[in-house]
């Protein structure tokens, strides 16, 4: 059976419904035979066909390796055609289970890429405003392995994302403008689950908004489930206002936990202050040693070693390092404290033998008798 072809373009089959009528299909160029994503919206669906329309002016003034790539946008037979850069893998909602404490690379090269992904897109005063799983696309063979492509995470669906209209400093949420009241189901542009606590109060969207909705999903990759949940879009909204979350499994590392938490602050301001900094908390993690390097000092510092630690006891070993190395532990002291005493007690021992064995002797020689 012959594909259906539009404007050079083989639609090969649907990959997912978007909001609306919008569907998104696989397709294929005919004369290049180049894979793309194309979304297709109706005409007649208006705020779809806004959405799309945003997302296109978006998608044309950036170009990223961690955002999907915008090839061209068309009008046929009353519909709208967003071509875009096709992604194999699928998305994190999919692939959930590829990224978990059990895979801390993957978990850790996630946040790093979608933190690249918002720097770009913050440092030009565009937020994306709705940071979920299903809107961040993985490229196989991602979890398989080559953990440093560091272009495998794509962030896509920009429809409801917003630009910074004033040339001012560059603001938290509050500071510039008043909030327009507490936002109603029927009000909310986002996802709720995923929504920061101030944009639920009516405050514009910011840095920090996109990396509390960042946090959100790295605590449900962690913890296998979201961290706010609800029947409703109240009780939801409740649950968000209250920031109380359940703690994530004692055998996360203290610098994810000690990330996730800080992005999801109830206040923006005690936040990280961007993604820049959130990319460089996660890249000094060494996922592999167990350790992290802290910025401030460059000194390494131990990870919790007892799984069941508590969150203060972690913070307490963070601050002050470890005070006393267990018996047998050579990371108790340096490596050339360490080769000193060494040499040391090997010279010590050697003059005790060479005392028991005659060598000193307090009576002065004598010249044949």
């Amino acid at each position: 059976m012959a594909q259906r072809l539009v404007q050079g373009y083989e639609m090969v089959r649907r990959l997912d419904r978007g909001e609306g009528d919008t569907l998104i299909y696989e397709a294929r160029h005919v004369e290049t035979d180049m894979q793309v994503a194309i979304k297709v919206i109706p005409f007649d669906d208006e705020a779809a066909l806004e959405a799309a329309k945003r997302e296109v002016k978006i998608l044309a003034k950036i170009d990223h390796k961690n955002i999907v790539h915008l090839k061209h946008a068309f009008s046929d037979e009353g519909k709208l055609h967003i071509v875009m850069q096709f992604v194999p893998g699928g998305d994190l909602a999919r692939l959930m289970s590829n990224f978990s404490v059990a895979n801390l690379d993957n978990v850790r090269a996630l946040g790093i890429q979608v933190c690249q992904a918002l720097q770009h897109l913050h440092d030009r005063d565009v937020f994306h405003c709705d940071v979920k799983p299903s809107n961040i696309l993985i490229a196989d063979p991602f979890w398989e392995h080559d953990y440093e492509r560091d272009h495998a995470v794509k962030l896509t669906d920009f429809g409801i994302s917003e630009i910074l209209r004033h040339k001012g400093p560059r603001f938290l949420p509050g500071t510039r403008q008043a909030p327009t009241g507490t936002l109603g189901a029927s009000s909310v542009r986002g996802s709720p689950l995923y929504m920061a606590p101030e944009r639920f109060e009516g405050h514009p969207p910011s840095r920090q908004s996109d990396l509390w909705s960042l946090g959100v999903v790295l605590y449900e990759v962690l913890a296998g489930a979201r961290p706010f949940d609800g029947e409703d879009f109240f009780v939801v909204r409740r649950s968000v206002m209250r920031g109380l979350t359940q703690p994530l499994p004692s055998n996360v590392p203290f610098v994810l936990k000690d990330a996730v938490e800080r992005c999801l602050r109830l206040n923006p301001e005690d936040r990280f202050e961007s993604a820049k900094s959130l990319k460089e908390h996660l890249q000094h993690f060494n996922v592999r040693e167990g350790s992290t390097r802290t910025l401030e000092t460059g000194v390494e510092q131990p990870e919790p070693e007892a799984a069941g630690a508590t969150g203060k006891e972690a913070q307490a070993r963070t601050r002050t390092g470890t005070r006393k190395g267990k018996r047998g532990d050579k990371k108790a002291w340096p490596v050339w404290v360490r080769q000193l005493i060494g040499v040391i007690l090997f010279l010590i021992v050697a003059a005790l033998v060479y005392w028991a064995m005659g060598g000193f002797s307090a009576e002065p020689p004598t010249n044949g008798g």
